[in-house]
């Protein structure tokens, strides 16, 4: 009887110990490590040196942008509104004029002066255009800024071309050049873009 009351004493003691042992483990974890563990898997922030990066990631959404502003709008009716002046969705850019809207905005492009455009001071004299009607059938319209980019079939990388456009809306006329279409990771249809007002005086 006495080696039963014995064993159960020992038993009972070592369950409690493991217990405690278990216990005591979880209270030793550095609350730092856990902390070191939730850094290590934050998503990297991405940066691109250019003025603004536009989402244009969706290819069944239209992202508007006003000039003036420098910021993204929600206009209710694009088709018939004057609060955007580009239009973006993946490497398709519309501009707030002809075919694409009614604020008249119109393009001037000038190649080779891409490097240049921090300098660009005197508007240049150019011919001026606007988004047309489809007229390859290919079910878009002709934007005016449609050729901005090459394309490396080998890659399928888009790479923006030496050109430099001119953007005249109603109230001001800027200069603008695509800077990047890639993002996190290399995704792509995130347009970066350089914009500065031009001195028409």
């Amino acid at each position: 009887m006495l080696k039963l009351l014995l064993l159960s004493q020992y038993l009972a003691c070592n369950e409690s110990n493991t217990e405690d042992t278990s216990d005591e483990l979880k209270l030793d974890l550095p609350a730092e490590k856990e902390e070191e563990v939730v850094e290590e898997e934050e998503e990297e922030e991405f940066f691109v040196d250019a003025d603004f990066t536009i989402d244009a990631t969706d290819s069944t959404v239209w992202i508007y942008f006003d000039l003036a502003s420098g910021t993204i709008v929600e206009p209710e009716t694009p088709e018939d509104s004057t609060e955007w002046d580009l239009k973006f969705q993946r490497y398709d850019i519309g501009v707030n004029g002809g075919v694409s809207g009614t604020a008249g905005v119109m393009v001037a492009i000038e190649e080779g002066v891409y490097d240049s455009f921090d300098n660009i001071t005197v508007l240049p004299e150019l011919s001026w255009n606007t988004d047309v009607e489809d007229a390859d059938d290919d079910g878009k319209p002709e934007y005016a800024l449609q050729n901005w980019f090459d394309y490396d079939i080998s890659t399928h990388v888009l790479t923006p071309k030496d050109i430099v456009y001119f953007i005249k809306t109603s109230e001001q006329t800027y200069r603008f050049r695509i800077v990047d279409y890639y993002g996190p990771n290399g995704a792509s249809g995130y347009m970066s873009f350089d914009i500065a007002q031009m001195n028409t005086e």
